[in-house]
């Protein structure tokens, strides 16, 4: 949560001052994903690897 507090005050902040929406649109959505993926791990939620399903994009495109 420190690193998410961080973040926002050196990277959105800044964005929202300066009316970047490019950057916006980008990385308020991932952020707010990232950490929702964070919290649902600390509560114990399976949470599938991309790995896998890169691995799987990769071997069906070159077979």
């Amino acid at each position: 949560m420190i690193l998410y507090a961080v973040l926002v005050v050196f990277d959105l902040i800044p964005a929202f001052k300066k009316g970047d929406k490019k950057a916006l649109w980008f990385s308020v959505p991932v952020y707010l994903i990232t950490l929702t993926v964070n919290i649902m791990m600390s509560f114990g939620a399976d949470i599938t690897s991309p790995n896998k399903i890169i691995s799987r994009i990769i071997s069906s495109i070159f077979h």
